[in-house]
């Protein structure tokens, strides 16, 4: 069927119907999909933020999200990670659902509960949409590399607007950009863009160069540990003339990311101030909010706290602000249940990476890997679940796909 796709195209293509082709791949339903989620992210800087075209796109966004849950819902022999993502995304849905319908009379509340909606759907249910472009065929290895400008591109606008959001409404000309966890979940993508090192290792260094400025010290941590392991896996992998190229971008890798963060620490007194507070072991007073959140939760929940929480932003009600580790978070918010269908998610995914390690699929592995180290070192010091991005879980979906699919495989040039 592809081939006489490929065929019709040429064909097309030699009668000077190139317009017409490029209308028809632009309009593709993966492409659409992945077009609205970037420009909904790219708000104030395209467009005024909050507005009825951000509202529009996210409106249009979630109901496509919603149908394609529904479909893989409907799918046999779906992945274990994508079934234990379903609960996961029925147990967030209705806990926002419940928050929305509680207190409708106080503003606030509501905007509140629209928030943690979003937010955790957001998050999640793009993987299903992308499960199913790959399992469909609709996705692949070209269609990633194709993309990844698109992906980059929102991450830098995006993150150079969250910087100036967050220099205005403090005043200061250094500040923390929370952004940096945004752009370091564009490290499953590069992945994809090994037929072009020197792109691949190009984008990469933009990756570095941006969450080093944006001085999130988790971010940072989490870029240099998942960049370290990708360089050197890449490094290992490679065969022939190859593997000395790898070694030379590697090399000038982690060079050129010691030299800025260097003339960073120099030129910056706010970088400074940051690591020195880190060096003392400053965990921004988390050693302090974590047996809190704990003690209450287990010295006040009833019976039925316990097992199912105390509801969505049940931190930002009982304790003023957000626990900041999703462990704590879930249960807090969805009880012992709870933890224990986030934990399923875990050693789903965890189960999916030491099959791929035994089966030796080297690209499979890899994007697993990187996701891993990304969300879960993310989970243990802020919150991940609900900040995940179109670039890791369409990666981590399309690994998952072809974890039980040859021809997938075959597309990423697995043995």
């Amino acid at each position: 069927m592809d081939r006489k796709k490929d065929f019709i195209l040429r064909i097309l293509s030699k009668l000077g119907c190139q317009q017409y082709i490029m209308k028809r791949r632009f309009f593709k339903q993966e492409n659409v999909y992945s077009c609205i989620w970037c420009l909904y992210y790219m708000q104030g800087t395209l467009y005024p933020e909050g507005s009825v075209i951000s509202q529009s796109l996210l409106a249009a966004f979630l109901a496509m999200s919603i149908y394609y849950y529904y479909v893989v819902f409907r799918m046999k022999n779906v992945h274990r990670v994508i079934k234990a993502l379903q609960y996961l995304a029925i147990m967030f849905g209705v806990y926002g659902l419940i928050r929305l319908t509680e207190n409708t009379h106080e503003w606030k509340r509501v905007c509140d509960a629209t928030t943690y909606f979003k937010e955790y759907e957001l998050s999640i249910l793009p993987i299903f949409s992308y499960y199913y472009f790959a399992r469909c065929g609709k996705i692949n290895r070209r269609w990633f590399f194709r993309v990844s400008l698109l992906f980059l591109l929102t991450a830098v606008v995006s993150f150079y607007y969250q910087q100036a959001k967050a220099m205005f409404e403090y005043g200061a000309d250094e500040v923390t950009n929370n952004a940096g966890y945004f752009v370091v979940s564009l490290l499953p993508v590069v992945v994809f863009l090994k037929k072009r090192p020197l792109f691949q290792y190009a984008v990469l260094s933009v990756i570095f160069f941006l969450v080093i400025s944006g001085m999130k010290r988790g971010a940072i941590v989490v870029v240099v540990i998942a960049s370290s392991y990708f360089v050197l896996e890449s490094y290992h992998y490679a065969k022939g003339s190859k593997k000395l190229l790898y070694l030379l971008l590697g090399t000038l890798i982690v060079v050129g990311g010691f030299l800025f963060f260097q003339f960073q620490l120099e030129t910056s007194n706010y970088m400074q101030l940051r690591l020195e507070k880190t060096m003392e072991g400053d965990m921004s007073n988390r050693e302090n909010m974590y047996p809190d959140y704990l003690n209450y939760y287990f010295k006040n929940a009833s019976i039925v706290e316990y097992l199912l929480g105390y509801g969505a932003d049940s931190t930002l009600e009982n304790m003023g602000d957000y626990a900041h580790q999703d462990w704590i978070e879930t249960l807090m918010n969805q009880g012992f249940i709870g933890i224990c269908f986030y934990l399923n998610y875990w050693l789903a995914i965890l189960y999916a990476t030491l099959k791929s390690f035994q089966r030796r699929y080297s690209n499979i592995t890899l994007i697993l890997c990187l996701f891993v180290m990304i969300y879960f070192m993310k989970s243990m010091v802020s919150m991940s679940i609900n900040g995940m991005t179109i670039f890791s879980t369409s990666a981590l979906a399309y690994a998952l796909a072809a974890m039980d699919n040859v021809c997938i495989r075959r597309d990423l040039n697995e043995k």
